[in-house]
């Protein structure tokens, strides 16, 4: 562990382009299901530059315990994001977790050293080191996983899963209803187009509530950054040079 190592823990809400409704957005990535409207959400690096980069900036300036509110407007996005640096405690025994134990590329999970309670670590995702370089390992945060489409979605509540028999208020038909159905579902029985009502949509699809994570961050951000942007401009360098070549041939 670096001794530079800073933890902050955010929590990040906004609202869904395509349905308007609150959306939470409870870790790092790229991309976030609308439990509303059942839509993928994209979550561009750059936004993420803007909701993490400030924070970053300033955390060697805040006290433990100090934190900011604030508001940003990017890429048609308003975005809340609220920061704080604090000290995580578990929620077992309200005893503080010793975040400097776990290794820096810990993908998996860690225990509470005082009751074995376990919580989930991963590293910062490529995508994100390449636009805050001092990203280095995230707690207490939702995993993104690929959908069929190849699509990336937050993980929903288990319960959501399960299947629901609705009955068709034409025939009378039991309808088997997961969270995968479309919010007009038609009738295999009498083919008719039945229009889930609200509190079976939200059966379906329960709201998430905006939870705090954490993210470590390591090493001197503008350092860090000036080496990466000589990295990219090296590597552009060389590809237009291999073009060249090619060219040349």
């Amino acid at each position: 562990m670096t001794a530079d190592a800073r933890y902050l823990a955010f929590k990040i809400k906004t609202s869904c382009p395509h349905c308007g409704n609150p959306l939470v957005v409870n870790g790092p990535m790229k991309s976030t299901l609308c439990t509303s409207c059942n839509t993928p959400v994209r979550l561009r690096p750059a936004m993420w530059s803007s909701m993490l980069g400030d924070a970053e900036r300033s955390a060697l300036k805040l006290s433990m315990g100090e934190g900011y509110a604030s508001q940003i407007m990017t890429r048609g996005f308003t975005i809340s994001v609220e920061c704080v640096k604090a000290n995580f405690v578990c929620t077992d025994c309200e005893q503080e977790w010793d975040l400097d134990a776990v290794a820096t590329g810990t993908d998996g999970t860690f225990k509470c050293p005082h009751c074995g309670h376990e919580s989930d670590t991963y590293p910062a995702p490529g995508w994100l080191t390449a636009v805050i370089p001092t990203a280095s390992q995230v707690f207490f945060a939702e995993r993104s996983v690929a959908s069929k489409e190849g699509q990336i979605a937050a993980d929903l509540n288990d319960a959501s899963s399960k299947p629901i028999v609705f009955s068709c208020p034409q025939c009378a038909g039991s309808l088997k209803l997961t969270k995968e159905s479309g919010r007009t579902v038609s009738c295999s029985f009498c083919d008719a187009d039945v229009y889930l009502p609200d509190g079976l949509w939200a059966k379906l699809h329960p709201v998430k509530k905006a939870e705090h994570w954490c993210m470590r961050f390591a090493g001197d951000y503008h350092a860090l950054k000036s080496a990466l942007k000589a990295r990219k401009r090296r590597e552009k360098e060389q590809k237009k040079a291999e073009k060249k070549a090619r060219n040349e041939q």
